[in-house]
């Protein structure tokens, strides 16, 4: 078992896998529909230098999946084969709490200074980390496709932006302070017309 808490969960469209991460750098899948016994899921730790992993994100097609932890690091992994799992740096140490991947070839996460990095999964070298206009940390991010992310933080800010693939600056489509309280969480359709 994993023992450690879960900081992650993502499942495909048939409902028929999921993978799960915890705060020890693991990650198991299963078949969500029952019958799972320890045999039949699949574990492996895929960061054992003490980073935790904090949030999940699988493309969709399920075979291309993130996972980022506390040192500025994305593991990429495909959930059938998880041995073959890559990791890089792509924002200098800081800690990154959230993730989203509307496609296989664009993911965007964020840290818990309030950048945003967006990099290409299969290729993550050199993305570049842009400021946020966001006053407090980042608790979840939801990209309903590759030009439109909303982020939402612990004090009940909402920014919707365009992530511009990484190549510049992320540009702003809306914000507001909808909630007196703050979020921890934020899920949005796949047309983006809400969340």
């Amino acid at each position: 078992g994993m023992g450690n808490p879960l900081s992650g969960l993502a499942c495909n469209t048939a409902w028929s896998m999921c993978a799960v991460i915890d705060q020890n750098g693991n990650v198991v899948t299963f078949n969500p529909n029952g019958g799972s016994t320890p045999a039949d899921m699949n574990f492996f730790q895929v960061d054992n230098m003490g980073g935790g992993l904090n949030a999940l994100s699988c493309a969709p097609g399920f075979t291309v999946c993130v996972a980022v932890d506390n040192q500025g690091n994305e593991i990429t992994f495909d959930p059938g084969n998880i041995a073959a799992h890559t990791t890089n740096q792509i924002d200098n140490g800081n800690t990154l709490n959230a993730v989203a991947c509307p496609t296989s070839g664009q993911c965007t996460a964020v840290d818990f200074n309030g950048n945003v990095v967006t990099f290409d999964p299969a290729s993550p070298s050199g993305p570049t980390a842009y400021p946020l206009s966001m006053a407090y940390p980042v608790a979840s991010l939801a990209c309903s496709s590759d030009s439109q992310c909303t982020a939402v933080d612990y004090s009940g800010d909402q920014l919707t932006f365009n992530p511009n693939g990484g190549g510049s600056a992320p540009t702003t489509i809306s914000s507001t302070t909808p909630s007196n309280g703050g979020f921890s969480a934020v899920a949005c359709n796949s047309a983006g017309s809400e969340c």
